[in-house]
C-alpha cells in the first residue's frame, strides 16, 4: 500500500505542475487581519492586538505538512523547539523560559501535567489544528500558572458552511518512511454544526545522515466529534477527542559508555481523551456585550518505562579483583484526572471602555504507581568466603495527590484620545494541594494553601495607517507541580529526589516594547524585551545524605533580553515576497551560586527566503514556492559542576511547492524538500540529530 500511496501523490504533483497558466494576480487576506481570540480573551485582530503575537494560520499548516504540532512553530520568532528523545514528545519553549513554564491550550482549555519536569506534552494531530495563536511574554494575568514564557492556544477546526462537506488527506514522510491519514466529515445544516474526523500518523525511525536512529519510531491516533446549535445572539456545544499513542524513545549517542552498558527508555501509553462544552450569548445589553462559559473533563495516562544497566571493576590490592554489576527497571503509570470550568463577562461602557471580567476553577487529581526493581550482582576473584555476591530489591509505591486552583481575573480596555489605547488588569489566584495517600513509607502526607496576585499595563498607539505602536509590562507565575510538592522522583540508580511542600511559586516581570506594520506590500513585527524571573524550582544535593539525594528548592533566577522580529516585502505586479524571522537573545542564570551568560540558547535564530504566491489558469490553479534558509548561531551550556557543553552552528537550504488545482480548487498538494543539501546536525534544545534530505509530501482532497 506505501508504494501504491506515493505513486498516487507524485500523479497529482505531475498534473499540478503541468496544467497550462496565465498568471492573475492572487488576493489574500492580510495575516494581520486575521481575527484572534489568544490575547485579550476577546475578538480582535492580530493587528490590533497589545502583545507579541504569533498567528499560526490554517494555510500556514497545511503547506508544512509536518506530523508534530511543535515542528508547526519552529520558525516563530522568539521559540525554540526541545526533543525529548523522540519527534512525538517534542515540547516548546518560548524567549528561553523552559516547556514548563509554557501553557499549552487547546481551545482555550490547558493541557495539565503534574508529573513530569518537561511541561505539558502536545497530544494532538496537526491535521485538527485551524490555526495557532501565540502569546510570547508574561501572559498570566488572563491564563493563569505556567504562563511566565507565554502561552500556546491551539484552535481546532469545527463546522463548515454547507451541510455535507468533507477532506481527506495523505501525508508521506521520506525521512520516516512514515504516513499520516486524516479524514473528516462536517457541515452546517440549518442551526447545527458538525465534524466528525480521524487521525492516524505511522512514523518509522528517522533517517538522519549519520546513519538510522534506532527506537525513534512512533505511532498516534485520534478522533474528535463537534457538535453545535447557534441563534440570532448565541451559540452552544459540546466537543469529544480522544489521542493515543506509542512511542519509542531514542538514546542519544554518549549515554552508554563505561560504566553505563545500557539505557533505554520507552512510552507505551500517552494518551488525553476529553469531553467539553461551551455556551456563549452576545449583545445581552447595552453595556453587557457578551456572556460565555465552558465546562470540561479531561483525562491523561501516560505509562513510562526504564531499563538501565551498569558494570564496573576494581583492583583491592592483591589478590582479589571486585567485580561490580547493576540492573534496574522502573515502570510508572500516571492518571490524571482534570475538571476545569470558567465563565467570563465581557462589557463595554460608553463606547470607551472595553471591560472582562470573569472566574474560573480547576481540579487536577494524580493517581501515580510506580515500581522499580535494582538488582546488584558483585563478585571477587579469587571468591572470598562469607562473601553475598548477589542483592535485588523491589520498590512498588502509589501517590494520590491533587491540586485545586481558583482564579478571579479583570482586564479594561480605554480608548483614549489621539488614537492610544490603555489596557490594565489583574488576577488572583488560590491554590491548595494535598497528598491525600501514599504507600511510600519514606514520603509524608502533606497539604498546602498558598495565594498569588499578578498584573499587567500596556499602551498602543495607531495615529499612523498601518502601524501600531506598543508598550507592555506583565507578570507570569507558575505553581509548583504536585510531583515537585508531594512525590519527588528518582533518576536513573540510587538517586532520589525528595519532593517540598513549602516551595514558592516561581514569578516573572516582563517589559516590552514593540511596532507592527502593513501597508504597501510592507510588512514587519519588531518586539525587544527584557524579563526578570526568580524562585525557579530546581533539585539541590542534601549534604551529608547516606545516598546520593537532592530535593526541589526556589534557587534559580533568570535575566533574559531579546529581540524578534518578522518582516516581508512583495514586490509590486511579481507576486515575489522576500522575508525574514528571526530572534536574539542573550540570558543569564543563576542557580544560587554559579551566574552564567552560557544557558544553552543560540544567541541567533532564524529563517529567511523569498516566496511566489500566484493564481494560475484563471484562478482554477494557484502555485506556491518557498526557497528558504534555516539557521541558528553557535551555543555554550554551563552546568552546576562547571562543566561546559558546546552546540554547533547550523544553516540548511529548503524548499516548498505547493498548489490547488480543480474547478472549485478542491484538490491540493503540497511538497516540502528539507535539509536539501544533507547537513548533518542537531539544535541546541534536541537530543535527537535532525533528519537527513527528505520530502514531505501531501495530498489532500475537499468535497
Amino acid at each position: 500500500m506505501k508504494p501504491l500511496r506515493l505513486i498516487g501523490l507524485l500523479t497529482a504533483l505531475a498534473l499540478t505542475v503541468s496544467s497550462p497558466v496565465t498568471a492573475t494576480e492572487q488576493e489574500t487576506q492580510s495575516k494581520y487581519d486575521e481575527i484572534i481570540v489568544t490575547a485579550a480573551k476577546t475578538a480582535e485582530t492580530l493587528r490590533d492586538t497589545l502583545g507579541s503575537i504569533e498567528l499560526v494560520t490554517n494555510e500556514e499548516i497545511e503547506r508544512q505538512g509536518a506530523t508534530s504540532v511543535a515542528d508547526l512553530l519552529r520558525d516563530v520568532p522568539g521559540i525554540e523547539v526541545m526533543s525529548n528523545s523522540s519527534p512525538a514528545s517534542k515540547r516548546v519553549m518560548i524567549r528561553g523560559e523552559g516547556s514548563e513554564r509554557t501553557l499549552i491550550l487547546v481551545d482555550g482549555q490547558k493541557i495539565s501535567e503534574n508529573k513530569s519536569m518537561d511541561g505539558a506534552p502536545l497530544l494532538i494531530a496537526p491535521e485538527r489544528i485551524e490555526r495557532i495563536e501565540v502569546i510570547k511574554g508574561p501572559a498570566s494575568v488572563l491564563y493563569g500558572s505556567e504562563a511566565i514564557g507565554g502561552v500556546i492556544n491551539i484552535i481546532t477546526k469545527k463546522d463548515g458552511d454547507k451541510p455535507i462537506q468533507g477532506t481527506i488527506s495523505e501525508t508521506y514522510n521520506s525521512a520516516t518512511e512514515g504516513w499520516d491519514s486524516f479524514a473528516s466529515v462536517y457541515g452546517n445544516y440549518k442551526q447545527f454544526g458538525y465534524r466528525i474526523s480521524g487521525n492516524y500518523s505511522d512514523q518509522g525511525n528517522i533517517d538522519t545522515p549519520a546513519g538510522t536512529l534506532d527506537n525513534s519510531d512512533f505511532e498516534t491516533q485520534e478522533f474528535d466529534a463537534y457538535l453545535d446549535y447557534s441563534w440570532k445572539n448565541g451559540k452552544v456545544g459540546i466537543a469529544y477527542d480522544k489521542y493515543t499513542s506509542d512511542i519509542n524513545l531514542y538514546t542519544p549517542e554518549g549515554v552508554v559508555g563505561y560504566p553505563l552498558t545500557a539505557f533505554q527508555l520507552d512510552l507505551p501509553n500517552w494518551d488525553r481523551e476529553k469531553y467539553s462544552a461551551f455556551i456563549e450569548l452576545n449583545e445581552i445589553s447595552d453595556t453587557l456585550v457578551k456572556a460565555k462559559a465552558n465546562i470540561y473533563y479531561q483525562e491523561t495516562v501516560k505509562q513510562f518505562a526504564q531499563e538501565m544497566s551498569m558494570s564496573m571493576s576494581m583492583q583491592m590490592g592483591p589478590p582479589p579483583a571486585y567485580v561490580y554489576a547493576y540492573d534496574s527497571t522502573t515502570l510508572t503509570e500516571n492518571n490524571q484526572d482534570t475538571l476545569g470550568a470558567e465563565a467570563q463577562l465581557d462589557w463595554m461602557f460608553a463606547d470607551r471602555l472595553y471591560q472582562i471580567t470573569g472566574i474560573s476553577y480547576s481540579k487536577d487529581q494524580l493517581d501515580a504507581d510506580s515500581w522499580k526493581e535494582n538488582s546488584v550482582t558483585t563478585n571477587t576473584f579469587p571468591p572470598m568466603m562469607g562473601f553475598d555476591p548477589v542483592g535485588s530489591t523491589i520498590n512498588a509505591y502509589n501517590y494520590k495527590a491533587q491540586l485545586d486552583t481558583y482564579a478571579i481575573y479583570m482586564q479594561h480596555e480605554w480608548t483614549l484620545p489621539a488614537d492610544f489605547t490603555l489596557t490594565y488588569g489583574g488576577r488572583y489566584t488560590w491554590v491548595d494541594s494535598e497528598l491525600s495517600e501514599t504507600t511510600d513509607p519514606d514520603i509524608n502526607r502533606e497539604s498546602s494553601s498558598d495565594s498569588h496576585p499578578v498584573f499587567s499595563a500596556g499602551l498602543t498607539w495607531s495615529g499612523i495607517d498601518g502601524l501600531t505602536l506598543r508598550t507592555l509590562f506583565g507578570q507570569g507565575y507558575r505553581t509548583a507541580y504536585l510531583q515537585e510538592l508531594y512525590i519527588g522522583t528518582i533518576h536513573g540508580g540510587y538517586t532520589v529526589t525528595l519532593p517540598n511542600h513549602e516551595l514558592d511559586p516561581e514569578t516573572s516581570n516582563n517589559f516590552e516594547i514593540g511596532a507592527r506594520y502593513e501597508n504597501y506590500g510592507l510588512y514587519f513585527d519588531l518586539a525587544a524585551f527584557k524579563n526578570f524571573a526568580k524562585d525557579y524550582i530546581t533539585t539541590e544535593e542534601i549534604v551529608g545524605a547516606t545516598t546520593p539525594t537532592s530535593q526541589y528548592q526556589n534557587i534559580d533566577e533568570a535575566e533574559t533580553t531579546g529581540v524578534e522580529i518578522s518582516a516581508g516585502y512583495t514586490i509590486a505586479n511579481t507576486a515575489l515576497t522576500p522575508y525574514v524571522s528571526g530572534t536574539w537573545i542573550q540570558r543569564k542564570f543563576d542557580n544560587g551560586g554559579v551566574s552564567t551568560q552560557k544557558t544553552g540558547l543560540p544567541r541567533f535564530k532564524g529563517r529567511y527566503g523569498i516566496r511566489y504566491d500566484k493564481d494560475l489558469n484563471n484562478a482554477d490553479v494557484s502555485l506556491f514556492i518557498d526557497l528558504y534558509g534555516r539557521s541558528a548561531s553557535s551555543a555554550e551550556e554551563q552546568f552546576s559542576d562547571g562543566s561546559v557543553e558546546k552546540y554547533a552552528s547550523w544553516e540548511t537550504a529548503n524548499m516548498t511547492i505547493g498548489s490547488y488545482f480543480g474547478a472549485e480548487r478542491q484538490y491540493r498538494i503540497d511538497v516540502n524538500l528539507n535539509n536539501i543539501f544533507d547537513r548533518e546536525y542537531q539544535t541546541a534544545s534536541s537530543n535527537i540529530p535532525e533528519s537527513s534530505t527528505h520530502a514531505m509530501i501531501k495530498f489532500s482532497a475537499t468535497f
